[in-house]
């Protein structure tokens, strides 16, 4: 299905044989202007089955594609979390909001990593400006 680009179809099947390397496969071969339409063709108990398959956090937690997974994340609770509120373990939650905390944590501290450096190109730059003046007047 899935080279056909039946994409709901080859995601379905794969959360069916609970097999990690093809729904990632599925996932991230999906274009991101179609994972909207994925998720709402998606009947709950896929929607379940994917988030749990996020929580076990083995996958995203290693993947180059944080952001993407992201993406699925809120599309699946935007579209099925009144529906699955009642039904969806609270483990499988719990894992899904460690993932995002831990990712949230590794971005915060890129990003002061980033704010220092700049802070410090600026301050290196800064004083090699007032430094050329004195260097040419010798």
């Amino acid at each position: 299905a899935l080279s056909l680009g039946d994409y709901s179809t080859a995601l379905m099947a794969s959360l069916r044989l609970n097999d990690t390397p093809l729904i990632q496969q599925t996932m991230e071969s999906t274009g991101l202007e179609q994972v909207a339409l994925m998720v709402k063709a998606l009947p709950v108990s896929y929607a379940e089955k994917l988030l749990k398959w996020i929580a076990d956090g083995k996958v995203v937690a290693n993947s180059t594609h944080v952001h993407f997974y992201m993406i699925w994340l809120g599309h699946i609770l935007n579209e099925h979390g009144m529906r699955l509120k009642g039904r969806t373990d609270v483990a499988i939650l719990t894992g899904i909001q460690q993932i995002v905390a831990h990712h949230s944590q590794l971005i915060s501290k890129l990003a002061d990593q980033n704010k220092f450096g700049l802070r410090y190109l600026l301050a290196a730059r800064k004083l090699k400006r007032n430094q050329k003046p004195e260097a040419m007047e010798c």
